[in-house]
């Protein structure tokens, strides 16, 4: 094989197929690809005075009446939504997680729905109880 239908060939197999554009005029413009946010890329709880900020990673995440799933739903998040949250407890399992944060909402939300960088987050305080709506205020220390 000559050289020459070496070098054609070469650039033969490295043409590639564009991606559909519209057109402007003589200028070909290529529609920028929209970015589908991905839950690595939700950023990650970090602290604000007292309160602890987490981020939904649900569209229409549950915040409920109290710690359980079977409580009345009170308010929804938005996915990616800033949660801020004031204190921790105990509640109903959620993918295994018995963790809840209550937020500035005045309502639970499942730890396992939240991105915090723990599940117990160091620091912040335990909720008084675990089985009504009053459960509102951290524990004394």
């Amino acid at each position: 094989m000559k050289l020459s239908t070496i070098v054609a060939l070469a650039a033969v197999a490295s043409t590639s197929v564009a991606a559909p554009t519209a057109s402007d005029g003589d200028v070909q413009v290529r529609a920028p690809e929209p970015e589908v946010p991905t839950r690595s890329r939700i950023r990650r709880g970090y602290w604000e005075g007292d309160n602890y900020i987490g981020f939904a990673i649900d569209e229409g995440l549950n915040c409920r009446e109290c710690p359980f799933v079977n409580c009345t739903s009170v308010y929804k998040f938005d996915y990616q939504a800033p949660i801020v949250i004031t204190c921790q407890t105990e509640g109903g399992s959620v993918t295994g997680d018995t963790v809840w944060a209550y937020t500035t909402k005045g309502c639970y939300v499942a730890d396992a729905r939240i991105k915090t960088r723990m599940i117990w987050i160091e620091g912040l305080p335990k909720c008084n109880a675990t089985s009504s709506a009053s459960a509102d205020t951290p524990a004394a220390t």
